[in-house]
């Protein structure tokens, strides 16, 4: 049996991949629609921006739950320094 820890990573393994798989589809697909007008849609590097930001507050999230909240992390932070 997974101890919480290794399941865990797991998880957060499983929902990144998920994200990043969601991406890149979202974003061909939006990329291969006709467009009305001959300007761009969006810029490419918006979008990676945004999913790197979106990657960043998932593992935030994942971190806080794993660590039992943000009480529990700010503590763990005082304890470091």
């Amino acid at each position: 049996m997974l101890n919480s820890n290794s399941s865990l990573k797991w998880i957060s393994l499983v929902v990144l991949i998920g994200q990043t798989t969601a991406l890149v589809l979202m974003l061909r697909y939006s990329r291969t629609q006709q467009k009305t007008n001959n300007e761009p849609r969006y810029l490419s590097s918006t979008a990676v921006v945004n999913a790197e930001i979106v990657k960043f507050f998932t593992c935030v999230m994942v971190l806080l739950w794993s660590n039992g909240g943000v009480g529990t992390g700010v503590f763990i932070q005082s304890a470091l320094h």
